[in-house]
């Protein structure tokens, strides 16, 4: 099988002039840029624009004004034409060697539909807590995926159509939890995914998901479990709540749990 790959960096705004993938990390590899604008006109980019043609030989940039994470990643699915897709942000990197090392795991584990990885820090902390021996995701397990550290089977995608909800994911109703409702469309079509003990890709740390107790990022997980589990999405509520209440802010305690059990 011949492997193509694309990675899909979305961005907003000014955040465009912020990417810097080392060019040596995507040699043999697509790159497409989502540019989403809010505010302004395309030619107050175009400056930065022509910087990023002149540094990438095989890029694209796709101007949308609608904007959301997920109608981003969705425009890079469907004007992606590779056989596998990374999704990125504008703030990460890659490792060296990066197309020979994921041809390498498709091959070895049979050209899965979805491959995950970790992501780092630059200075090579872990960007959250990851297993530290491979297996087969299941509808748990996804539950703690980032988009950017796997790749995926686009042509697996394409075949059955899948696509990112819109109403998840950053700038929707639903601002977080995007990407396990992703992936359990892709385990629901019978999709073989996998985690591998390894370093995919380099982003800042951040706290991101430290404000899960806030009203609306309890009710985004609450519709997350839904989604994922069906009416079991109750009990997963309720698991939810009774382990993280004890780590959430007195003042806000009252507030997470009836964001979850309302």
């Amino acid at each position: 099988m011949e492997i193509t790959l694309t990675i899909a960096v979305s961005t907003l705004d000014s955040g465009i002039g912020s990417i810097n993938i080392s060019n040596e990390h995507i040699e043999n590899i697509q790159l497409i840029i989502i540019h989403q604008i809010s505010e302004g006109r395309v030619e107050d980019y175009r400056a930065i624009y022509d910087l990023i043609y002149k540094k990438y030989t095989n890029v694209r940039i796709i101007t949308s004004f609608k904007l959301g994470l997920c109608f981003s990643r969705n425009l890079a699915i469907t004007n992606s034409s590779t056989s596998h897709l990374i999704f990125s942000d504008d703030d990460n990197d890659y490792i060296n060697n990066l197309y020979t090392f994921v041809c390498n795991y498709l091959q070895e584990y049979k050209y899965p539909a979805m491959l995950s990885f970790k992501i780092q820090s630059d200075d090579f902390v872990d960007f959250k807590l990851y297993k530290t021996k491979a297996f087969k995701h299941t509808k748990r397990s996804i539950l703690r995926l980032s988009s950017i550290e796997a790749v995926y089977d686009l042509n697996f995608i394409k075949k059955f159509n899948l696509h990112f909800d819109e109403l998840f994911g950053l700038g929707s109703t639903y601002p977080s939890c995007e990407q396990p409702i992703f992936v359990n469309s892709i385990l629901k079509h019978k999709g073989n995914a996998f985690y591998i003990p390894e370093t995919l890709a380099f982003h800042p740390l951040d706290n991101s998901g430290d404000n899960f107790y806030e009203p609306i990022q309890a009710v985004t997980r609450k519709k997350m479990f839904f989604e994922v589990y069906g009416l079991n999405g109750v009990l997963f509520s309720w698991v939810f709540m009774l382990r993280k209440v004890r780590t959430v802010p007195k003042g806000k305690r009252l507030s997470f749990v009836k964001s979850l059990i309302l």
